[in-house]
């Protein structure tokens, strides 16, 4: 079988044992690197030059990609964006010899409340993910993954791994009003502040918003995608000038602002209160 065929059929990375049983040639295979149609990233390991980081370092360590890489792979939102591969090996597994493999660049997974062959399932990701994610993100990812169908709406009561706290916590904040997973961040921040937060209000001659904080203050965090384009732009600034013209304030924020610097919207929002209450 042609090397670069094979490689494609089991994900984009194999073992050279598990690419002989397919039935590619060692010549095949040497030829293939030559050429620079597969690379070899470790000592018995091949890939195609452009096979995700987390499958390739998968096959490395022998294991399963796990976790949050599953959930970036399933396009399950996790913030932000995970920089290494989390891959699920054997509890038996051993990995003593330091320079066999790069372990600096993975987060180990050992379970054995699932086994290593449904580690791609995004439920049982999600449960991982207790380990690897704060409260808040992780709920993010919860709630983005039965929004998109890929976990059922009482995925958290299924949890084996995450700790009976932690379920209760999320439990508590499950909300799929929400639209993304900055919501979801800015809604429990705001929330766990005490402030009376309404989702996905309709105001008229605003339009859908996302949060309305105190019946005055209108909240919008703009998403990952958020489109950047003049048309958008010139509806974002009308919508806050109605907002404006209806007695209330609004406050936009950005995905950065959410995901790195969300401590700050609490004060935001209560000094707009204050002002308006005091106008």
């Amino acid at each position: 079988m042609d090397p670069v065929r094979a490689l494609l059929m089991a994900g984009g990375a194999a073992r050279w044992t598990d690419l002989a049983d397919a039935g590619v040639s060692r010549g095949a295979l040497l030829h293939a690197v030559t050429e620079g149609t597969v690379v070899r990233p470790h000592r018995g390991c091949f890939a195609l030059p452009q096979a995700p980081y987390e499958e390739v370092d998968a096959v490395i360590f022998r294991g399963e990609p796990a976790c949050v890489s599953v959930l970036a792979a399933n396009d399950v939102p996790v913030l932000p964006a995970p920089m290494i591969a989390h891959i699920a090996v054997p509890d038996s597994r051993s990995l003593s010899n330091l320079g066999a493999r790069p372990l600096d660049r993975v987060a180990i997974h050992r379970t054995t409340r699932y086994p290593l062959e449904r580690m791609r399932e995004v439920p049982i990701a999600l449960d991982l993910a207790s380990r690897c994610l704060p409260p808040a993100e992780h709920l993010a990812a919860i709630e983005g993954a039965i929004r998109g169908e890929k976990a059922a709406p009482d995925v958290i009561e299924r949890f084996r791994i995450c700790s009976e706290e932690r379920r209760a916590w999320l439990l508590a904040r499950l909300d799929l009003s929400s639209e993304s997973p900055t919501e979801t961040l800015a809604r429990v921040t705001m929330r766990d502040a005490g402030l009376d937060v309404r989702t996905q209000v309709e105001l008229e001659g605003v339009g859908r918003v996302d949060f309305v904080v105190g019946g005055v203050v209108v909240v919008e965090c703009d998403g990952f995608s958020y489109h950047r384009d003049k048309p958008q732009f010139r509806r974002d600034r009308d919508r806050g000038r109605a907002a404006t013209t209806w007695g209330r304030a609004e406050l936009r924020y950005t995905y950065d602002d959410v995901v790195w610097n969300r401590d700050l919207i609490v004060p935001d929002v209560r000094a707009t209160l204050w002002r308006l209450a005091n106008r």
